[in-house]
C-alpha cells in the first residue's frame, strides 16, 4: 500500500458492492424458500407420479443453489464491509498528515518522506537549513528523534518528523488491513456452473 492508493481509494464503493451482494443474499433466501416450502409442496399437492417426483428432486438442487448464493453473497458482503472499516481509520489517518503538511506548505514525497523549508534562526545568525523527515514505526528511532527535535534550530523539523511518522503509521495500518481481507475475498470464488460442489 502506498500513499497514493491509500489517498485515492474510494471506501464507499466496497460499502456500495457490499450492499448489492447483501441484496443478492436475501433474493437467494427467498428463492430457496419459495422453492422449498411453497412450490415443491403446491407441486406435491396439485400434480402426483414420477414426472412430478423427478421434478421436486430437481427444484431441491436449485434450491440448494440458491442457499449457497444466500450464504456466500453475505459472506462477501460482510468482507466487503469489514475490509472497508479496517481501511477507514488509515485512509483517515493519511489524510489529516497530508492536509497538516499543506497547512505547513510542507511537500510529501511518493515514500511518505516530508520536505520542509528553512525557517527559525540559528545562534551565528544564518538561516537554518531545509530539510526532509522520514517516517519510522520504532519507538526506540522516534524517541531519538524527539530528542533531536528539541536541538534542531529549525522548528519545522519536529513538526515535519510528527507528520511523517504517521503518514507511516497510516500506510503499516493500510497494508496490513489488505494483508488480512485480501485473502478472504480471493477465497470466496466459485466456479462458473451450475452445480455448488464441494470445492465451491
Amino acid at each position: 500500500m502506498d500513499i497514493e492508493a491509500l489517498k485515492t481509494l474510494k471506501l464507499h464503493e466496497f460499502e456500495e458492492a457490499a450492499t448489492g451482494y447483501r441484496s443478492v443474499s436475501d433474493m437467494g433466501s427467498q428463492a430457496k424458500d419459495a422453492l422449498e416450502q411453497r412450490i415443491t409442496v403446491q407441486m406435491r399437492k396439485a400434480l402426483k407420479g414420477e414426472a412430478v417426483d423427478a421434478a421436486v428432486v430437481q427444484l431441491r438442487e436449485v434450491a440448494k443453489d440458491f442457499h449457497y448464493v444466500q450464504v456466500e453473497c453475505g459472506l462477501i458482503g460482510t468482507a466487503l464491509n469489514a475490509f472497508a472499516a479496517d481501511m477507514r481509520p488509515a485512509q483517515d489517518k493519511l489524510k489529516r498528515a497530508l492536509s497538516e503538511a499543506a497547512e505547513h506548505k510542507f511537500t510529501v514525497g511518493a515514500d511518505g518522506s516530508v520536505a520542509y523549508p528553512a525557517a527559525g534562526e540559528n545562534p551565528g545568525g544564518s538561516p537554518p537549513q531545509p530539510g526532509s523527515a522520514s517516517g519510522t514505526l520504532s519507538e526506540q528511532v522516534r524517541a531519538i528523534q524527539r530528542q533531536a527535535g528539541n536541538f534542531d534550530p529549525n522548528p519545522n523539523y519536529a513538526i515535519a518528523q510528527g507528520i511523517a511518522n504517521r503518514i507511516a503509521e497510516a500506510l503499516k495500518e493500510a497494508t496490513d488491513a489488505d494483508q488480512k481481507w485480501a485473502p478472504q475475498l480471493r477465497k470466496l470464488k466459485a466456479d462458473d456452473d451450475l452445480v455448488v460442489s464441494a470445492e465451491d
